[in-house]
């Protein structure tokens, strides 16, 4: 049977069904009998539904018709390459309430009109129209041919504002700056985040770069006018992904930069990531703080029945009556024939007493727990327990504040 064109309303076919031109895995196409097609480059008007889908040359795109997801590399490397690598920009959002790490603001958070609801922003005013303001980050470390990406959200009012990075070399030049991308007067900012313009771009670090600074400009006063203000929040600058189209959401950067690689603050890195402590007001639970400290002498003193040798440690502030102090001390005999007695005092006032050992070399261990309201000093009064014994000596005299817990 051959036709130049068949109607039917249903055909029945028992192996295959495929275009004159058919050649596996080259051209043309395919229906065969058990369910399974080859086909070349195929559009869908409609939704496509399936139960599987195995492929090794997808790509999704965007509405623009941006590559998205592609099945030419692994997602975390294009997840990676979507997206920058985080925020560096210190203080980035204000959100310390303060121009730290910030130069050139005329203040923060002029008034609640005019700063995002709970959050802040930095303001420059001016009263002529001859300059322009800038408000200016930190520096910011850079790698010389680096992509890097920079926006922030801005609110002009007479004004027109720009945001954009300058390069800065080892002597702290200038060696370069981004495109100034631009807010012409089309967003004024308020306590809603959409009242703002989102602006930014990118740029490569130039050779000789070792930092960067993130600048919010405000330019002249309009004609016209006798002042402009402009307003500034949310600043990113962070490594672009070498496919990124789109802007990293903001978040806020980690304080000092060091802490992003930070797990634990040990005994070890204390001193480099906390400062000598001052507060105005600092609760701490009880029982969770202890505070060691000892006073001792090596040299030997000779002990008479009259006796004494006082030894004080340290003061202790045990200021609420919620100070438990635990108290050790261990005194060495020259005799075994020598009892000594141990009186412990606090502020010069007797709080108890202890004996030594009968051995050879022996000593004298106590553990005192006290509870005192105030200043405390603590010390030691030694002396001969039994006067009918020679004379004798005692060295390595130590006596031990070994907590001070609140």
């Amino acid at each position: 049977l051959s036709v130049s064109k068949l109607t039917a309303g249903s055909l029945a076919v028992g192996q295959y069904v495929q275009s004159t031109n058919y050649v596996p895995n080259v051209s043309g196409w395919q229906w065969r009998a058990d369910g399974s097609a080859e086909l070349g480059s195929q559009y869908i008007r409609g939704k496509l539904t399936a139960a599987q889908i195995d492929t090794r040359g997808l790509d999704i795109k965007d509405a623009a018709g941006n590559v998205i997801l592609s099945s030419g590399s692994s997602l975390g490397a294009q997840v990676a390459t979507t997206y920058g690598g985080g925020n560096l920009c210190q203080n980035s959002g204000f959100d310390s309430g303060t121009l730290d790490k910030w130069t050139g603001a005329t203040g923060i958070d002029l008034s609640a009109d005019w700063m995002p609801h709970g959050g802040h922003a930095a303001y420059a005013v001016q009263t002529s129209g001859t300059a322009y303001m800038e408000i200016v980050s930190a520096n910011i470390p850079v790698k010389a041919g680096q992509r890097y990406e920079y926006h922030g959200k801005t609110g002009a009012h007479r004004c027109n504002v720009a945001v954009f990075i300058y390069w800065f070399n080892s002597t702290n030049n200038v060696v370069g700056n981004t495109p100034l991308i631009y807010n012409l007067q089309e967003a004024a900012g308020g306590p809603s985040l959409n009242a703002w313009k989102h602006h930014g771009g990118v740029g490569v670090a130039p050779a000789g770069a070792v930092a960067a600074r993130f600048i919010f400009r405000k330019d002249t006063t309009a004609a016209g006018h006798t002042d402009s203000y402009m307003f500034a929040t949310q600043a990113y600058f962070g490594e672009a992904g070498a496919n990124q189209t789109t802007f990293t959401p903001w978040a806020p950067s980690v304080g000092g930069g060091r802490f992003g690689a930070l797990d634990q603050i040990t005994s070890g890195n204390a001193s480099t990531y906390i400062a000598d402590l001052a507060v105005n007001t600092l609760q701490i639970a009880n029982n969770a703080v202890t505070v060691p400290t000892s006073a001792n002498a090596e040299n030997t003193v000779t002990i008479t029945p009259e006796g004494g040798y006082v030894l004080f440690a340290p003061t202790i502030n045990s200021q609420g009556g919620m100070t438990t102090i635990l108290v050790g001390v261990s005194l060495f005999a020259s005799s075994a024939s020598l009892i000594f007695g141990v009186r412990v005092y606090r502020n010069g006032a007797f709080l108890k007493e202890f004996e030594s050992s009968g051995s050879a070399n022996h000593f004298a261990t106590f553990v005192l727990t006290d509870v005192f309201n105030g200043d405390a000093s603590y010390g030691l009064f030694i002396y001969k327990k039994y006067s009918a014994l020679l004379d004798g000596s005692v060295r390595q005299r130590t006596l031990i504040v070994s907590g001070a817990k609140r």
